[in-house]
C-alpha cells in the first residue's frame, strides 16, 4: 500500500509555512498607502478545512487558509502612490480572483453578482478582508486587471498559482 502521509493536510500546512516565510521574507517592499486609506485589508488566517465523508471542500477556502498572500502588497506597490484617492487592497483584489478562478464562476459578473449577496458571498468576502459596506464593483474589478493584474503580477496569476499547488500538493 501507499504512504499518503505526504498527502496529509497537515503535511501540507506544514510544507506551505516555510514556503509562507520564504516568500514574506523575499518581498520587503512596503506598500506606499496607508492602511486607513484601504477600501479593504487582506489579512492571512488559518481556517479549519471542512472535508466531507465524499471528500468534498472548498478549493477557495483551502487555498487562503494555507497560502498567506500578503506578499502580494509588496509586489505591486511600484504601481501605487501615496497621493491619491482611497483604494481596494491588491491583496485582497488577488484573493478574489484566485477565489473565482478555483471556484470555476464561469463569468466575473456572476463572482461580483454573488460577492454582493449578502449571505452567498460573506466567505469570499471574509477570505479577502472585504466589509460588506464596501464591495467592489464590476469597474473596480476592471480598474484593477488593468492597472495591476495583467502588468505587475503576472508571475503569480491564479492560473500559474493553481498550476504551481497542483504540481506540489497533488501529483506529489
Amino acid at each position: 500500500m501507499k504512504n499518503l502521509t505526504p498527502f496529509s493536510l497537515k503535511e501540507i500546512q506544514r510544507k506551505l509555512n516555510s514556503i509562507n516565510v520564504q516568500i514574506n521574507l523575499e518581498h520587503k517592499e512596503t506598500f506606499p498607502k496607508e492602511r486607513s486609506r484601504l477600501l479593504s485589508f487582506y489579512q492571512y488566517k488559518r481556517r479549519f478545512i471542512d472535508i466531507s465523508p465524499q471528500g468534498y471542500f472548498s478549493f477557495s477556502k483551502l487555498a487562503t487558509s494555507l497560502i498567506d498572500f500578503s506578499f502580494v502588497r509588496s509586489e505591486v506597490s511600484s504601481s501605487y502612490s501615496k497621493e491619491g484617492g482611497h483604494c481596494f487592497d491588491p491583496a485582497s483584489f488577488f484573493v478574489l480572483h484566485l477565489c473565482r478562478y478555483l471556484d470555476e464562476f464561469k463569468s466575473e459578473k456572476s463572482f461580483i453578482s454573488l460577492l454582493h449577496d449578502k449571505d452567498q458571498g460573506r466567505c469570499y468576502r471574509v477570505y479577502a478582508g472585504i466589509s460588506s459596506n464596501r464591495i467592489p464593483c464590476e469597474a473596480d474589478f476592471s480598474n484593477f486587471k488593468k492597472g495591476i493584474f495583467v502588468t505587475s503580477v503576472s508571475g503569480v496569476h491564479p492560473s500559474y498559482l493553481l498550476a504551481r499547488f497542483e504540481k506540489v500538493f497533488v501529483r506529489g
